[in-house]
């Protein structure tokens, strides 16, 4: 097996961007072929966190707080998508064996990585909307629809992937990947401004917090959406332009076919 993986790598090495690219393309359009099948059942699940969210600061009467619920309910969207579903699903072909099998091929990881979360992102397109259709209708609440919310959430979900693989890479297995990942989402929305204020928490968690990419994912989404897009915006997709060079560049190179958990 280890002449395999030399092997891949070798070939992999010698394949220039144009044969990269249609690697990466028909291992994108493999993954889309589930949304013909598990479409109705990926917006469910994208959606209904959110949405219940949303729904429930309705109810408690917190329209001050509309654009928190609805930028907060986006932002768990993304993580939801980039990070619990990747991490999921990459333990889920562990379980398969399916490693095995792409370990003989000459594919990169980078391109294997990418189409997984690309496919994860265009699945939680929808979501956003959703989350932003009950923001609206609920709280009467108007919102600007600016053309940089497509970067945001092109920079936003990328910044973080490489959370995910690290997760489903490094899990023993799809259950453990599983588990991994309801801890990690709390983790990176809840202690992270994503719903309050950055003034409201804790000094030690304004301390933590600027580590977490959902800091910049939310407080993008709220200036977007609010219409105020100025250099601090620019400044935090910057910032999430980074998380995503820190996952392509140093993390997936230094993940293995065959890491065991």
């Amino acid at each position: 097996m280890e002449v395999n993986y030399n092997l891949q790598k070798t070939i992999e090495r010698d394949q220039n961007w144009s044969q990269k690219l249609v690697i990466f393309w028909v291992l994108l359009k493999s993954n889309l072929l589930e949304l013909r099948l598990y479409w109705v059942w990926y917006l469910f699940m994208m959606s209904f966190n959110g949405a219940m969210f949303v729904i429930f600061i309705w109810l408690l009467g917190g329209r001050a707080g509309a654009l928190y619920a609805i930028t907060g309910s986006m932002t768990m969207t993304l993580a939801t998508a980039a990070a619990l579903s990747l991490g999921q699903d990459i333990g889920g072909l562990k379980d398969q064996n399916a490693f095995e099998y792409y370990a003989t091929l000459p594919i990169s990881k980078f391109a294997f990585i990418f189409a997984l979360s690309l496919r994860s992102l265009v699945f939680a397109l929808p979501s956003l909307f959703v989350a932003m259709f009950f923001g609206v209708l609920l709280f009467d609440f108007s919102v600007t629809i600016h053309p940089i919310l497509i970067l945001i959430i092109l920079l936003g979900g990328s910044s973080l992937v490489g959370i995910g693989a690290l997760v489903g890479f490094y899990s023993k297995n799809g259950r453990v990947a599983g588990i991994a990942t309801q801890v990690v989402q709390p983790l990176i929305t809840f202690l992270a401004p994503v719903f309050v204020p950055f003034e409201s928490l804790p000094l030690l968690l304004q301390k933590t917090a600027v580590i977490f990419p959902t800091t910049y994912i939310a407080r993008t989404l709220r200036a977007a959406l609010a219409g105020n897009v100025d250099a601090a915006v620019y400044q935090d997709l910057l910032i999430l332009a980074i998380w995503v060079t820190i996952s392509y560049i140093l993390i997936f190179p230094r993940l293995h076919w065959r890491a065991k958990g």
